[in-house]
């Protein structure tokens, strides 16, 4: 049975140690690893504890995986484990240490949901099917995103965030001709998440406040559909 005659640090940026055997070999870990399995000079090592140590090895790896992608930007649960996942980690390896992380809070889709929330809302307002849609897109469940629309919203309705959606995006929209502009600003707010009712209804108010409807009882609308509430399908392109 093979005994470990030396531990030392390994110099670069692995951060791991090297520990050396008698007849030979040697095994890379991270001082973690080390530590846990409480490996010292002297010892004896059977092919057991190498497979324990090669097993711990994986984990604690794969966690400070997960931690450096939680320390750059929030993430969900599904998010996490999907990049396990695509990293190779084994699923019993993943779920383990999806469970240390919920347990300890720093995995946590109600938290996530509410900054992701707060996030988009202050970046450009958008409709709550837009927003639904996005976190079921992370694995969110339904209850817990619609619990942070609630909180980001903060009692503002639909309408309201479509107006702001459109009062800042017609400067860009406004040397067009008209037809064209309000067939723009039209499927702007439907690309973002607006009902098809309050995109007309918003589309008409910002129209008339720039006195491009004017009060024209002549004024040409692109297509005017029955409108109605029903939010249908988000369009896709321009």
């Amino acid at each position: 049975m093979p005994r470990i005659t030396s531990i030392r640090q390994l110099r670069g940026r692995s951060g791991r140690c090297e520990v050396a055997l008698d007849d030979g070999g040697s095994l890379k870990l991270l001082p973690e690893v080390v530590l846990r399995l409480g490996l010292r000079q002297g010892q004896e090592v059977d092919q057991a504890a190498i497979l324990a140590a090669a097993e711990l090895e994986e984990t604690v790896r794969a966690r400070e995986y997960a931690l450096d992608l939680l320390s750059r930007s929030a993430k969900s649960e599904k998010q996490i484990r999907d990049k396990l996942r695509q990293r190779g980690v084994p699923p019993a390896v993943a779920e383990s240490i999806l469970e240390g992380l919920l347990r300890s809070g720093l995995l946590n889709d109600a938290a996530y949901s509410r900054s992701y929330v707060s996030s988009r809302l202050a970046d450009r307002p958008m409709g709550r099917r837009a927003l639904m849609q996005e976190l079921a897109q992370r694995g969110v469940d339904r209850e817990t995103a619609q619990g942070a629309l609630e909180a980001g919203l903060a009692g503002r309705s639909e309408e309201e965030l479509a107006l702001e959606a459109a009062e800042a995006r017609w400067p860009r929209l406004a040397r067009l001709p008209r037809e064209d502009a309000l067939r723009k600003l039209l499927g702007y707010l439907a690309r973002r998440g607006f009902s098809q009712g309050v995109c007309w209804r918003v589309a008409r108010r910002v129209a008339d406040k720039q006195d491009l409807a004017g009060g024209d009882d002549d004024a040409v609308w692109p297509d005017d559909p029955l409108v109605d509430d029903d939010p249908g399908d988000l369009p896709t392109g321009e």
